[in-house]
């Protein structure tokens, strides 16, 4: 809900990645007759209607002008255009996830030559929450036209849990245990 209210919509690309990776599961966990459904907190959806869309409710009932405002200026121009500015090469976010990981940088090599195992082996399953939760907005992010690197932050979460799973793989211990996540 803090996303959307400070960011607008784009605030929504983070939690709808997530959506879309936890459909991901609830579709495999049915395949296999398995219930893994992460999101299922009807108390964290409340909080978002109430704090994310709260105030953009009583400014559209007041101020009906602003919807076309925010869709228009934040939205498409931002995607579509380079009406703010913000044009950059999309390599500056390169740049800002090799600095953003930096104390990581050990674990790249290891990492991406054993990345297609990892994935599929990680047997939480949780997998395709983090990947969409990285890679659905980067994607969004570098074909839009308004790119800044701090545009990246909500992306490092997801970036910083996949090294941390991969980190104890290497040393033969269970992931999943930090974070309370068991068979």
């Amino acid at each position: 809900g803090g996303a959307f209210l400070t960011k607008g919509p784009p605030g929504l690309l983070v939690p709808a990645s997530v959506v879309i990776g936890d459909l991901v599961i609830r579709r495999r966990d049915q395949a296999f007759g398995t219930s893994g459904a992460l999101l299922t907190w009807f108390p964290g959806w409340l909080i978002f209607g109430v704090v994310g869309l709260g105030w953009y409710i009583i400014v559209a009932i007041l101020s009906p002008e602003n919807v076309s405002y925010w869709l228009r200026n934040e939205v498409v121009y931002r995607i579509f255009t380079t009406y703010h500015g913000r044009n950059q090469t999309p390599l500056v976010y390169v740049v800002t996830l090799v600095a953003g990981v930096f104390p990581w940088w050990f674990q790249y090599d290891s990492f991406l030559r054993k990345s297609r195992a990892f994935f599929r082996s990680w047997h939480e399953g949780r997998t395709p929450i983090l990947l969409s939760w990285f890679v659905l907005p980067l994607l969004v992010f570098v074909f839009s036209q308004s790119r800044l690197p701090a545009y990246l932050l909500p992306l490092f979460p997801a970036v910083a849990l996949i090294l941390a799973l991969e980190r104890p793989r290497r040393l033969d211990q269970e992931p999943g245990s930090w974070f309370g996540m068991h068979r």
